[in-house]
């Protein structure tokens, strides 16, 4: 049997959103949406193709850690105290394990820091990828909103969302993406 990268990371994803659907309540799907909706805010802030590859790619992984995760949360969200830090770490060993590219294991590593500094490892945005940062808006949104659907009064709920999370979740940067 020969099974292909792309095979391996849609089953891995497939699997990931049934877990994180029991743990957080997600949308069937949730990683891929963050996928393709992270690949394209890529392509409007002009990465080169090798980011915009590696930002897919964590996109379909960034929540892989769901063992650490499952430790952190109670009733579908965070446990008072709990930064994230531990699913992050995880999240990034696993990934190590599969992929060698930096890129893709600083974006599963970064991709709950807020664009203030008060994401689990203190990173304001100018400190990390632009690309964590765009799954961390676009993983966000879509636990927040479910964009599996949307109409008019959804989207203004998103738009007034970034709003006032700019500058604390998100950099003025990504959320003009």
């Amino acid at each position: 049997m020969n099974i292909s990268c792309n095979d391996l990371l849609n089953v891995l994803s497939e699997a990931l959103d049934a877990v994180e659907k029991e743990v957080l309540g997600v949308s069937d799907h949730h990683a891929k949406r963050i996928a393709w909706l992270s690949m394209e805010m890529g392509k409007i802030a002009k990465l080169n193709k090798n980011e915009i590859s590696c930002i897919a790619i964590a996109a379909l992984l960034h929540d892989n850690a769901l063992n650490a995760m499952r430790l952190d949360y109670e009733n579908g969200k965070p446990k008072v105290g709990v930064s994230g830090e531990r699913h992050c770490l995880a999240g990034v060993k696993n990934v190590e394990l599969i992929f060698e590219d930096k890129l893709i294991q600083d974006l599963v590593l970064y991709h709950h820091e807020c664009a203030n500094g008060s994401g689990p490892f203190k990173k304001l945005a100018s400190e990390i990828h632009l690309g964590a940062e765009i799954v961390h808006l676009a993983d966000q949104v879509d636990f927040e909103f479910n964009l599996s659907e949307i109409d008019n009064i959804k989207l203004n709920n998103i738009k007034a969302y970034l709003r006032e999370n700019e500058e604390i979740l998100f950099s003025k940067q990504v959320n003009e993406l």
